[in-house]
């Protein structure tokens, strides 16, 4: 799922003492926590108001419940929703994202084609051509004292991914580490730049029309 920010933020490092306006409310030193979601939360709850802060920690909280469940679907699974991506970019999407950049950075059709669409779709078909073969066991030496075994190592997801696109490239650069992060299994929240609305806005279209919200 894309989210969309309407201004600014930091995200200090937990202990740091902070003055900063959000509505009628100054940062402050944090309390002490110990553990991650204890920090997301926090941090949630004073970047955007009541209402989005208790949708984003739903929406978190069942990407985190669902990563369980992604980690053991096949990889077929990663692979059609790459296949899915990749149509829609070659498709009517091309045309509403070179569409939305012209809006934002008055870029033209062939520059967002050149630097932006073409290098996202080489990235899927280098990520479909070579997926199983990287995500497949790879064989390594047995230690003396297990002699008689065999010994392989094996990757797995990381499980949950968010990323923050900047806004000079905003198509590729989001783009490119969605496509990656769900090669490898993982769930992902994408927060685009809020400095370019509209392609922001096509591509949380864009994601939502293929995957879902967990």
């Amino acid at each position: 799922m894309a989210f969309r920010e309407t201004s600014d933020f930091d995200l200090p490092i937990p202990g740091m003492a902070m003055t900063h306006e959000l509505g009628a409310r100054p940062w402050q030193s944090p309390p002490k926590m110990t553990t991650v979601e204890e920090g997301i939360d926090f941090y949630i709850s004073r970047l955007v108001d009541k209402k989005t802060a208790s949708r984003l920690i739903e929406i978190i909280e069942k990407q985190r419940d669902f990563s369980k469940i992604l980690a053991k679907k096949p990889l077929d699974y990663r692979l059609q929703k790459l296949q899915k991506l990749r149509e829609a970019l070659k498709g009517e999407w091309q045309q509403k994202l070179t569409q939305a950049m012209k809006a934002d950075f008055n870029k033209g059709e062939v520059e967002v084609r050149l630097t932006e669409i073409l290098p996202t779709l080489d990235n899927i078909k280098i990520l479909r051509k070579n997926l199983k073969q990287w995500t497949g066991y790879k064989k390594v030496k047995t230690p003396l004292m297990l002699f008689g075994s065999t010994s392989y190592t094996e990757v797995q997801p990381k499980g949950n991914v968010l990323i923050i696109s900047p806004w000079n490239y905003p198509i590729f650069l989001t783009l490119h580490p969605l496509i990656n992060a769900i090669a490898a299994g993982n769930t992902v929240m994408i927060k685009p730049s809020e400095h370019t609305p509209n392609t922001s806005a096509v591509m949380a279209d864009l994601v939502a029309s293929i995957f879902d919200e967990e």
